[in-house]
């Protein structure tokens, strides 16, 4: 048993492994692809759900028939396949699968019409863009049924085609290899927000310390915080001060919950970045405007300090 076939086998009934349909697919039109010096590529970032129930023989047969006529019209070209998600709700997600040819771009001729069938047949809708001289690309999804957590292991078999954890799967030697991460990878975009939490987190843990400080100055006189210094660096001038409180409410109390919803908006925002991108850009707006609030609240606060308090806290 191969890879591929091992993988799904342990998926479950109605369950299979994206990765490893995708690897067979091209492995079975990998001959075809050699004769005709197609090369074939095929590119999945990682945040694309690879456990997956539905109708696995329905997708393959789509795939070999769009991946199949493409190798057909690009002779000596390459032909490409992406795949995205278009949007996840509970435990249901919705594919955009992509095949870009760079043939001769001829009009749809009708070839298609049987994939396009599949495609409704599974719920799902398919377009067709061409451009003479450029190529063409059948853009199609597909909603299935999310299946849980399977491994995503390197899905080989004995055609050479490989399924690569990070970028994801390649063509063998015969009919070139390719992979990518289509220019989206979670360091980029996804760690913008995380590290907005983490340094929601660190205001978290300084405005209770403040707080903390606060409460003990209050019924202890003695007591010198960690950030008094002296001089102009001193926490405790800045706290005792009656600008420390808003509405007889201190500062720091209400900076704790602020920070709180800026680190559940920047995890909120990473994590729907490609899942539910509507809701990703809803949460990045949101935390934007907190951020400009307490960004103009602190500025206000430091010119008091400056002028006013004449002492200034590190925090």
């Amino acid at each position: 048993m191969d890879a591929q076939t091992d993988n799904d086998a342990h998926a479950g009934p109605g369950r299979f492994s994206l990765r490893a349909v995708l690897a067979e697919t091209i492995d079975a039109l990998s001959r075809d692809a050699r004769e005709s010096r197609v090369e074939i590529t095929a590119h999945v970032p990682d945040w694309v759900p690879d456990a997956l129930a539905g109708d696995r023989a329905g997708l393959s047969r789509i795939l070999a028939g769009v991946v199949g006529l493409g190798i057909t019209d690009t002779p000596g070209g390459v032909v490409s396949l992406d795949v995205a998600t278009a949007s996840e709700t509970g435990g249901r997600v919705v594919l955009r699968f992509s095949v870009t040819d760079t043939g001769a771009g001829a009009p749809d001729d009708g070839r298609r019409q049987g994939v396009a069938a599949l495609v409704g047949a599974m719920g799902g809708r398919l377009s067709i863009e061409s451009a003479a001289g450029v190529g063409s690309t059948v853009q199609f999804t597909l909603p299935l049924v999310l299946a849980g957590a399977v491994t995503k292991t390197a899905a080989t078999n004995a055609g050479g085609v490989g399924m690569d954890e990070r970028s994801g799967t390649g063509t063998g030697s015969g009919s070139g290899s390719g992979s990518s991460t289509d220019g989206k990878a979670p360091g980029g975009i996804r760690r913008g927000p995380l590290w907005g939490a983490a340094l929601a987190a660190y205001g978290v843990g300084a405005a209770a310390y403040l707080l903390y400080a606060k409460i003990r100055i209050k019924f202890d006189a003695s007591f010198a915080s960690a950030c008094d210094f002296g001089g102009k660096l001193n926490c405790d001038a800045v706290q005792t001060s009656p600008y420390s409180e808003v509405l007889g409410v201190p500062v720091a109390l209400l900076a704790i919950p602020t920070y709180v919803m800026m680190a559940y908006l920047a995890v909120a925002a990473a994590r729907n970045r490609d899942a539910a991108p509507e809701a990703a850009g809803r949460s990045v707006g949101a935390l934007f405007g907190l951020g400009a609030l307490t960004t103009g609240y602190a500025v206000y606060l430091a010119w008091l300090s400056a002028f006013v308090i004449k002492a200034f806290c590190i925090f």
